[in-house]
């Protein structure tokens, strides 16, 4: 995943409704939790982020495809 640390923060669904575009702003250079009642909901993350994580995820899965097929709980 990425290799730098970005700060988190936590917001609830009514500040989201309140006002939308503070929170993507924020979401630019931070991961924001959504909570709604209490329980996170959505998270955003700044595109950098999501393009690291996708392609790390990629990196992963071109990984265990080149396992052999006799590995327990791998390829099922």
């Amino acid at each position: 995943m990425a290799t730098t640390s970005i700060p988190a923060l936590a917001v609830t669904k009514e500040e989201l409704d309140r006002d939308p575009e503070k929170i993507l702003r924020l979401a630019e250079r931070a991961c924001v939790t959504i909570y709604s009642e209490g329980i996170a909901v959505a998270c955003l993350v700044p595109i950098e982020e999501w393009h690291e994580l996708v392609h790390s995820l990629g990196a992963q899965d071109r990984h265990v495809d080149a396992l052999p097929p006799d590995v327990p709980g791998i390829h099922s």
